[in-house]
């Protein structure tokens, strides 16, 4: 929740709930509260970070179903939405009050925000939005908030969160249960009445005490929360909550309108039909309601005769008519409004395109034919992508409901989306493999579930092109989108003749796709099939890009020959046709594994222009831009990719990378979170998070309680690879130390590099892990005779390629460290100053800081403290950082010795 702090309860409360809790939450000071409950945050020991502790005020809580409770609060933690906050855990105290957790947010409530002034309609169209989309998606799954208000909506990072979803049911639910056990409930009805709910925002239906309420008292709070944001107060005051209650249910809330003159009036008229008193009058659905919203935002028009209006502003009448007349004029010449907006430099917004997911089509035909039904499936969608005025919802999104049950509205809802594509497609083949194909798309619109067009397409295989272009044709047409002249050719070609061809390569496509976008696990089957599908056809231009891209991925991740490989593909998919999407971005995706990133930026920057909405370009640029060392970008990027394509683990894995390394360590773990519900074998990159966050905040004790635990990270041996290993290896007991090195020696030499690499990285890594590990125990002759192994597997590689990477840090700093164990400070210090000097030219920003990080360390154990503090200083200067903090640098052993140093006590204190 927000850190507004209030006068303290009386500890008796907080005694009760520290009790409760235990060692695992240390309870500290109290939020701002409501008459529901009393709010504190907690601190959580095991992973290092802050909670809102929520306790349900002890007379609400008297005579209620404990059991219940927590059978309806288990419901609400299953909402994993980007706007909503989730509900951690939940139980009940000692003296029997229930309680629940939920992450701590950084920022303020919507209240809070109010409250320092107006907001622009921008904003609070934005926020209307978000609050919108939470409520879709909670409503999908039978769960209706009951409490929307301003201080139940929080803000942060530029996006609106939802908070208490489910509480106000659980409490209804528990109530029932307790009162149908022939508990009393005198006390209860007595303090809130028979309605749960703040006043101020209560449905008519809630004041009336109606048990059947349901998802459209929610619209009502939406719409009661949207006047006060465009008008500045809400639409009924009152010196009492009685007659705040009766207003509801009896009066008319004033037109918006007049109170909000600069609101787009079909935003004014849809927050009037929220506040409809029968709940048939107003939206049915929160999906009903985004659509809306978005047809609400201010049209071309209107804008120009804003425009217009502003040139001589005067009393408002004045202004009004110039409004009007500027509107008429608008309507008639088009060609005048053009003008005015251009001399006044104001850009009109355009209405918000429609938001097409295109479900993957049924294969109805032989299972074998699987692929070709998915393959089919994303060439249509590419067509649909390419088309300006259409957002189209990434592939590895709409990929997740292959199969699924759920409800068009459902998965509209959960997507974001206004309209779904979906379809069957059945392949007859014929003798000689080729036969006929028929697709049976059928567009449908999401707020009513009703289908806007279908029609099926059939012909030989041959036409399987034209078939597709016929879908997107159509759609299009059915959606109100022109094409332009360009998207009429991308939508209409043939990208092969060869029907072999084609079909290697929509096997290549399902190969990439069912492994994850390009990674280790897919190189080697998509390779083949690209490959064969160029060999059948050298002209395959898009083949040949898509080999491009595997080929330079498979060059970032383990094998620089490929390199070549990769060159040689963009330039055959180049001269074959440089304006395809997918060209130019395997011409970006072989530049920046080439190392050449400022011609890889200046070709994403043009790929962008074209294709803005694009997840493929959105990550290649959160990539890039991570490269460079500016992580703000990157994340703006990965943020942007996270709501084109919300179901996309690997948007959101990257997101949570790029967090952690700015130390936003509470945001990177709760989307971790999120994408270990979409990829749960991620759940080791999630342990690995947490022990940075620990080792962050010097907490080492955490730490060696969470290795103690064991758990998923030491299976898979991903200690070996923490950027933290400086500071946990003294903390690691010898028997747990030995068998990580031992995977170290047994596994990473096993893994996917080829002979280039293969016989450098398990030896480096072994070496390195038994070095430091006997340093820090004072074993001191058994480092130095893993040090001398070290530099003999390092020393030759360095010579022919010096940007070797292991365990997070260069070679060759890993290099300089065995020559200062060895007692060879020259060496050290020159090895040192070369990683630094190398991580520099490579202009990555976390390189730079581990390569720092790694020469402070160096120079402390050689003496030079006064080039220790020098690096260290950086580090901690650098907007991704070797999970340094001066709270690390004053526990961590390793700086001991720069202690005293007036520099270096500085640098600790934070100044």
């Amino acid at each position: 929740m927000t850190s507004l702090a209030v006068p303290a309860v009386p500890d008796i409360l907080r005694d009760q709930l520290q009790r409760s809790l235990g060692a695992a939450y240390a309870v500290g000071r109290e939020l701002g509260g409501g008459g529901m409950s009393r709010v504190f945050v907690a601190h959580e020991a095991a992973l290092g970070r802050d909670v809102v502790v929520k306790v349900l005020a002890p007379d609400l809580a008297e005579g209620l179903s404990a059991d219940r409770f927590a059978r309806e609060i288990r419901l609400a933690a299953g909402l994993q939405q980007a706007h909503i906050v989730p509900v951690l855990a939940a139980g009940v105290t000692a003296e029997g009050l229930p309680y629940f957790t939920m992450p701590f947010v950084d920022g303020e409530s919507l209240r809070q925000r109010m409250a320092k002034g107006p907001l622009t309609i921008a904003e609070s169209v934005g926020i209307l939005r978000d609050v919108a989309q939470a409520l879709a998606f909670a409503h999908g799954r039978g769960i209706v908030h009951r409490d929307i208000k301003p201080e139940n909506i929080l803000l942060s990072g530029g996006s609106a969160v939802v908070a208490d979803f489910g509480i106000a049911k659980a409490l209804h639910a528990a109530r029932t249960a307790a009162a149908n056990d022939g508990a009393s409930l005198a006390a209860t009805l007595t303090q809130v009445g028979t309605s749960l709910g703040t006043p101020a925002y209560m449905s008519p239906e809630q004041a009336a005490g109606d048990p059947d309420v349901d998802a459209r008292a929610d619209l009502y709070s939406w719409g009661l929360v949207a006047y006060e944001l465009l008008a500045g107060a809400p639409p009924f005051v009152a010196d009492s909550a009685h007659r705040l209650v009766l207003a509801h249910i009896g009066e008319a809330p004033p037109p918006l309108a007049p109170r909000a003159p600069d609101a787009p009036p079909l935003l004014a008229d849809l927050v009037m039909r929220c506040l409809e008193k029968d709940p048939a009058r107003r939206p049915q659905s929160a999906s009903e309601l985004l659509t809306a919203l978005e047809a609400a935002r201010p049209s071309s028009a209107r804008r120009s005769a804003e425009s217009l209006a502003t040139v001589a502003p005067g009393a408002g009448q004045r202004r009004r008519a110039r409004i009007a007349a500027a509107a008429v004029v608008v309507l008639g010449v088009g060609m005048l409004a053009w003008m005015a907006t251009s001399l006044l430099s104001r850009s009109p917004e355009p209405a918000a395109p429609p938001v097409l997911a295109v479900l993957p089509f049924e294969n109805v035909g032989p299972p074998g034919d699987a692929y070709f039904a998915d393959g089919l499936t994303d060439e249509v969608r590419g067509r649909l992508a390419g088309i300006t005025g259409l957002r189209v919802i990434g592939g590895t999104s709409a990929r997740q409901y292959k199969g699924s049950t759920k409800s068009p509205r459902q998965i509209a809802s959960e997507l974001g989306a206004t309209y779904l594509l979906t379809g069957t497609v059945r392949w007859d083949r014929g003798p000689d493999s080729q036969g006929r194909v028929r697709v049976s798309p059928e567009l449908v619109r999401a707020t009513d579930q009703a289908s806007v067009w279908a029609e099926p397409v059939e012909g030989p295989l041959s036409d399987v092109f034209a078939m597709q272009a016929r879908v997107a044709e159509r759609v299009a047409a059915a959606l109100d989108v022109t094409l332009l002249a360009r998207e009429q050719r991308t939508v209409a070609a043939r990208p092969t003749k060869n029907l072999a061809a084609y079909d290697a390569y929509l096997r290549g496509l399902a190969s990439s796709t069912q492994a994850g976008i390009y990674t280790v696990q897919g190189f080697r089957p998509a390779i083949a099939e690209f490959e064969r599908a160029v060999a059948l056809d050298p002209t395959f231009a898009v083949a040949h890009a898509l080999l491009a891209r595997v080929y330079s991925q498979g060059a970032a991740e383990s094998d620089p020959t490929m390199l070549a490989k990769a060159q040689a593909s963009v330039e055959r998919a180049w001269a074959l046709d440089s304006t395809l999407i997918d060209t130019r971005l395997a011409r970006a995706a072989y530049l920046m594994a080439a190392g050449q990133l400022a011609s890889a930026e200046q070709s994403l920057r043009n790929v962008a222009e074209t294709a803005p909405d694009n997840v493929d370009v959105l990550v290649l640029l959160a990539k890039l831009n991570g490269m460079l060392g500016r992580p703000d970008r990157s994340i703006a990027s990965l943020r942007r990719a996270a709501v084109l394509d919300p179901l996309s683990g690997t948007a959101l894995g990257l997101l949570s990378g790029a967090l952690d390394r700015t130390y936003q360590f509470e945001e990177a773990i709760s989307i971790r979170e999120r994408e270990i519900a979409l990829t749960p074998q991620n759940h080791v990159a999630y342990a690995a998070q947490a022990w940075d966050y620990l080792l962050w905040r010097a907490d080492t004790a955490a730490a060696r309680r969470m290795l103690a635990r064991g758990g998923p990270a030491l299976e898979y041996g991903w200690l070996v690879w923490l950027p933290s290993l400086q500071m946990l290896t003294p903390v690691l007991s010898e028997s747990l130390l030995s068998a990580q090195t031992r995977h170290a020696r047994d596994t990473i030499t096993r893994q996917a590099f080829e002979p280039s690499t293969q016989g450098i990285m398990g030896p480096a890594a072994f070496d390195f892990m038994k070095m430091r590990h006997f340093a820090t125990s004072g074993r001191q002759a058994e480092s130095r005779a893993y040090a001398e192994s070290l530099v003999v597997h390092v020393t030759p590689a360095l010579r022919d390629r010096a940007d070797y990477w292991v365990l997070f840090t260069s070679m060759r700093a890993t290099l300089a460290e065995a020559y200062a164990y060895l007692g060879r400070p020259v060496d050290a210090a020159r090895e040192a100053n070369r990683a630094v000097a190398e991580a520099r030219r490579a202009t990555v920003a976390y390189n730079l800081a581990t390569a720092l990080a790694s020469a402070a360390h160096v120079e402390v154990l050689i003496g030079q403290h006064d080039d220790a503090i020098v690096h260290l200083t950086e580090v901690l200067s650098l907007p991704a950082g070797f999970n340094l903090s001066p709270a690390v640098l004053r526990a961590e052993p390793v700086w001991a010795p720069l202690r005293g140093i007036p520099a270096f006590e500085r640098l600790i204190a934070g100044r």
